[in-house]
């Protein structure tokens, strides 16, 4: 009888202590902080006074498990996604969102696309880099973020 007390106990309390996890999935795919939690340094770096626009062709699309390095989206909600854009004058890397939230866009972007992004200009690990907040492609706009760079994924109802 003692030991089904002491078994029953453990499980318990093993249940109680996974619970936070359970309960509160990090959707950034790991990497801490990443795209869906409002306030990360990824969020404040969103500056409206640096935001412009580009015209060029995608010639990578990256799928990344977290804001940094490459891979192929091996957190829960798939990490994040990136494209590089060869303008007139330069290569750049575009930050777009999460992949769990671009997959539910009605706009697909592929590489060899022509499209125009509308967004901060960054530096992020020593590389100019853009956090969109608007894609064009043809007649089409795809909005990511608010005009104050509030991501739409983050819930309006939270913010505003």
């Amino acid at each position: 009888m003692k030991r089904l007390v002491t078994i029953t106990t453990i499980l318990a309390l093993s249940l109680l202590s996974a619970y936070p996890a359970i309960a509160h999935p990090r959707i950034d795919g790991g990497g801490g902080g990443g795209y869906c939690a409002w306030g990360s340094s990824y969020h404040r770096m969103y500056d409206q006074q640096t935001v412009k626009t580009i015209t060029g062709e995608v010639v990578d699309v990256d799928y990344t498990s977290s804001g940094r390095g490459r891979g192929r989206g091996r957190g829960m909600y798939g990490g994040g996604v990136h494209l590089r854009i060869k303008t007139s004058q330069e290569e750049i890397p575009v930050h777009l969102g999460p992949r769990w939230y671009m997959e539910q866009q009605d706009m697909q972007i592929q590489v060899g696309d022509k499209i125009e992004v509308k967004g901060s200009q960054i530096t992020y690990d020593g590389q100019s880099t853009m956090i969109a907040g608007e894609i064009k492609k043809g007649d089409r706009l795809l909005k990511l973020r608010h005009s104050d760079g509030v991501p739409y994924w983050a819930g309006r109802g939270r913010w505003y």
